[in-house]
């Protein structure tokens, strides 16, 4: 029935004895709720038989995964990210590597408004690719209430990335007006071409003149 009337489908579900069924039955029963409310698009009534398949005793690692992955899902679209964000938390994400499960619950984590701060930590520890962990660094520096010192903390994350320190540098000059920032960032430049020195020699030579 599934296939060609899911409202029907779920009529014929609903008819089961829960109280009486087997476990493997009631979990049978949850899972298909979820899917035929899913299709239905009734989000309020697939949550609600999500949580009641969670409370079943004889999940399999499997099954909670399942579970809980869709129960992320109808956070997300309802805009509940907090749960989004605690329901993550719960979840092994076999199919993501390392490194994108962490960037993961960091997207959460700024969804739900909440600091995004340990993660990107974890991110900077584990990772082997140096462009991305500029990037966060970056980020790590923007969102500092300390700009300057962490800009020093950061640097050996741009050691390969000078035009990205270069940029960061320009965002903390941005917020403390220190002209020192700028000095001491352009002393990386090498032989770097980014368009983020040729801002700062520009910066410095007007402040000159």
């Amino acid at each position: 029935l599934s296939q060609k009337d899911p409202s029907q489908a779920l009529t014929a579900l609903l008819q089961l004895n829960v109280a009486e069924a087997s476990p493997e039955d009631r979990k049978t029963y949850y899972k298909n709720k979820i899917i035929l409310n899913e299709k239905l698009h009734k989000i309020t009534e697939a949550r609600v038989a999500t949580e009641d398949l969670l409370r079943e005793p004889s999940l399999t690692a499997e099954e909670k995964e399942f579970a809980l992955g869709r129960k992320l899902w109808f956070a997300e679209l309802e805009l509940d990210f907090a749960t989004a964000l605690k329901t993550a938390q719960q979840m092994k994400f076999e199919n993501l590597s390392a490194d994108d499960r962490v960037l993961k619950m960091a997207l959460y984590a700024e969804l739900a408004e909440k600091s995004p701060e340990q993660y990107y930590q974890q991110y900077l520890k584990q990772s082997q690719d140096a462009e991305k962990k500029a990037l966060i660094a970056m980020q790590l520096i923007r969102s500092s209430k300390q700009p300057a010192k962490d800009l020093e903390i950061y640097k050996p994350y741009f050691k390969s990335q000078t035009g990205s320190y270069a940029r960061a540098a320009l965002n903390v000059y941005g917020q403390t007006k220190d002209r020192k920032i700028l000095e001491k960032a352009l002393k990386e430049k090498g032989a770097s071409q980014d368009a983020a020195f040729v801002m700062i020699e520009k910066i410095l030579v007007l402040s000159d003149i």
